[in-house]
Parts: structure tokens; C-alpha cells; sequence
């Protein structure tokens, strides 16, 4: 089971640093997941080097779609959320945008 929440999506630039915050089912959203994740890299490549990003553990379904847009696993985060009295963890990935 994964947490969830009312789908949001926001965007916050600051210096070289994007937030996408988006919670919720994006089955919601008219388009795939796979290009909204393009999206956002193509938005992103114009001002930001590195994206690093946050996956609840268990959802297996996000871990591979990042892994296909070339996010790599650097690290885990016990105890990262807690919902509904229950704790999960969190797998760390990073995208490289100046293709080195």
C-alpha cells in the first residue's frame, strides 16, 4: 500500500535549485507519467545541473519510470514518512542534466 494523498503539483526556483512537490494519483493528469517526467526535465535542464528526488520505497512503479528517464539510486532514508501510524522508507535518486 502507498501513502497517499489529494494530487498537487507545485513548482518553487530558487537560485539552481527546482522543487516539484506532486502528490496523489497522477492518473489524473491527461498525459503519461513517462512525459511529465520528461517535461520537467526538459524544464529543468535550462537552469538546474543535478535533480534529486525522493520515492517511497515499496513503489516499485516510480522507481522504474525514474530509473528509465536515467535517475540512479544513491541512497535510502529509513523512517522517511510516516502516514497513518506507519513508517516508510525512502530511496534517494539523482539525474545528472549536463550528461557527464
Amino acid at each position: 500500500m502507498q501513502p497517499t494523498q489529494p494530487f498537487t503539483a507545485t513548482f518553487d526556483w530558487r537560485a539552481s535549485e527546482l522543487t516539484l512537490r506532486l502528490s496523489g494519483a497522477l492518473s489524473k493528469l491527461k498525459m503519461p507519467s513517462g512525459r511529465l517526467v520528461e517535461a520537467v526535465l526538459d524544464l529543468a535542464r535550462q537552469r538546474i545541473e543535478l535533480i534529486q528526488l525522493n520515492v517511497v520505497q515499496d513503489n516499485e512503479q516510480a522507481r522504474r519510470l525514474y530509473a528509465s528517464q536515467g535517475f540512479l539510486d544513491y541512497g535510502l532514508e529509513k523512517n522517511a514518512l510516516k502516514q497513518n501510524g506507519r513508517y516508510y522508507d525512502e530511496v534517494l535518486m539523482a539525474k545528472n542534466l549536463l550528461g557527464n
